[in-house]
């Protein structure tokens, strides 16, 4: 089962689900050693370009649609997304961890 949630919640997530850090770049006060049990994926996330724009412009739409897009073309994203996939077609149990408390405007969608 797929799940996402933000870095605050990062507790609350249940035991034996692998967790997926899927930001460009992580935040400086989040500390890898105290969380080994998150992997970095920065490939599951939209360029810094894209977001930089998204987040000087603030069109949605056109956010989407280009992140949609980065994910086709850039094979970085496209063997991230293969592997996600894979993963949970062999019933593993992944969550998808950002910044962005809403999800409902974030690239997690």
């Amino acid at each position: 089962m797929l799940y996402t949630t933000y870095l605050a919640n990062v507790k609350k997530i249940p035991e034996g689900v692998t967790k997926l850090l899927i930001v460009r770049i992580p935040p400086k006060h989040f500390n890898f050693e105290k969380n080994k049990d998150i992997k970095h994926v920065p490939e599951l996330s939209p360029s810094k370009m894209l977001l930089m724009q998204y987040k000087t412009e603030d069109d949605w739409e056109y956010y989407a649609k280009q992140f949609k897009k980065e994910m086709e073309n850039q094979e970085d994203m496209r063997k991230a997304l293969k592997e996600l996939e894979a993963n949970l077609k062999a019933g593993k149990d992944i969550c998808l961890i950002c910044f962005e408390k809403n999800y409902r405007y974030c690239h997690r969608f």
